[in-house]
């Protein structure tokens, strides 16, 4: 293109032109200034009025910029504070929400303790009052067998003393009526053995004889056996002179000792029946 082409080289000016041409720009640059400021130019009052008033313009625009800036700083700070406020009404809404869900699940929780605390403690009072009850009834059960056993306990010590004097009378007359079985048939089985006693003879019985018909007259055993027996023994002779007489009597003796025996026997057996009786009804009321 044309533009690519190489342009001419021109010759350079002289110094004194450049110099010229300086000064006619600059002569035309006043000319042309002048011409344009056909303003009036002010005074020098109006001119400071100007500047005050453009000073206080500039005051006033620092004083609204600082103002501003404190509003501004205020507002961010208030922004900040509402912020933060927020920030911690959501944390404490979270914490109240958690803490209002943990309250509500445990005053569920400690009004079903409470509740069934308080349904046990009805039971339990009613358990108690029939316990209570229970324990009365068997207070008196008690009473009324501590007073059984004092009675029986009573009974008991009476039992006893009255066992062990009808044991210590049994004893005593069992001992007494068996001397004097022995006794009696100790003499009987003398007199049997000689139809004739001799006086000696006679005499060694006699005392015998006389003891067991005293014991059968002090128990009311024998009744006239025995005091026919005392009464023949009183007749008995003194010497061998008088034996002659006594001998037909020997018979009735040996007659009035057997029934006398027999008697005895029939005792001895009615003492040992009463004494069964006595033990019998003893241990009934022991067991009892």
């Amino acid at each position: 293109s044309r533009s690519d082409l190489p342009r001419p080289l021109q010759p350079p000016l002289p110094a004194c032109s450049t110099m010229a041409l300086r000064f006619a720009a600059v002569v035309a640059s006043f000319v042309c200034l002048a011409r344009s400021d056909t303003t009036v130019r002010p005074t020098m009052e109006e001119w400071e009025a100007q500047k005050a008033g453009e000073a206080a313009v500039a005051d006033a625009k620092v004083a609204k910029q600082k103002k501003m800036s404190a509003v501004e700083k205020a507002v961010e700070l208030l922004e900040s504070l509402q912020k933060k406020v927020l920030e911690e009404g959501e944390a404490e809404a979270k914490s109240y929400d958690k803490f209002a869900c943990f309250c509500k699940e445990t005053t569920t929780e400690k009004v079903q303790a409470i509740q069934k605390g308080e349904d046990s403690k009805t039971q339990l009072v009613a358990d108690i009052e029939s316990l209570r009850s229970k324990r009365d009834g068997h207070d008196k059960l008690l009473q009324d067998k501590a007073d059984e056993i004092a009675a029986h306990q009573k009974e008991q010590k009476q039992a006893d003393g009255e066992r062990a004097a009808a044991k210590t009378l049994y004893d005593t007359n069992t001992a007494d009526l068996q001397a004097a079985l022995d006794a009696l048939t100790g003499a009987i089985k003398t007199l049997k053995a000689s139809k004739q006693p001799s006086f000696a003879q006679l005499q060694s019985v006699s005392e015998t004889v006389r003891t067991a018909t005293m014991l059968a007259d002090a128990l009311g055993v024998g009744g006239s056996a025995a005091g026919k027996a005392l009464a023949m023994l009183q007749e008995a002779p003194a010497n061998e002179v008088q034996m002659q007489d006594y001998n037909f009597h020997s018979d009735d003796i040996i007659k009035t000792l057997e029934t006398l025996l027999d008697q005895f026997r029939s005792e001895k057996v009615s003492v040992d029946e009463a004494e069964v009786s006595s033990i019998r009804g003893y241990e009934s009321l022991t067991q009892e």
